[in-house]
């Protein structure tokens, strides 16, 4: 029986973040996404074609202390989104996740709906600049490419 979308999502998931067995990275779960909807409602993004999910996207706001603080190293993801819950003075933008099926990749999607995560947070926060830790090629190039359209400068931590 062929897969759903939903578990071939999972699958991705399961594939490219190690959560289970790295508690440096945020291990989303619905309470997680109920936190990060708590920040802002543009914080997580479900694009849906009606017959099941086919992408995922995460981004948060952080103070700029906070963001400094993960690129060198002092923080984790996990810290980083608790600092995000507790110093709400926000600046930075962290693209933390973007999944989304093979066959849907190279269509723009995941950059739309990143640029327009955030301008809806950048209108509730003045953000300066945006920030990824990528876990593969096509992300950073994708980060490059929303960083340079919304016209921000990216930082990046190195795995």
């Amino acid at each position: 029986m062929e897969q759903t979308k939903l578990e071939r999502m999972l699958v991705l998931v399961g594939e490219h973040f190690d959560t289970r067995n790295d508690p440096t990275q945020l291990d989303v779960d619905e309470a997680i996404v109920a936190r990060l909807l708590n920040i802002h409602p543009a914080t997580v993004v479900e694009f849906n074609e009606g017959d099941g999910p086919i992408m995922w996207l995460i981004v948060f706001p952080v103070s700029k202390s906070a963001m400094d603080g993960f690129l060198n190293g002092a923080l984790n993801e996990t810290q980083l989104f608790e600092s995000a819950e507790q110093d709400k003075d926000y600046s930075c933008l962290y693209l933390c996740s973007v999944v989304m099926l093979e066959e849907y990749r190279g269509k723009g999607i995941a950059f739309d709906h990143t640029i327009n995560s955030i301008k809806a947070i950048g209108g509730s926060f003045k953000i300066d600049s945006l920030f990824v830790w990528p876990f593969e090629d096509a992300g950073l190039s994708l980060a490059q490419k929303i960083a340079n359209e919304a016209g921000l400068p990216l930082y990046v931590k190195q795995r």
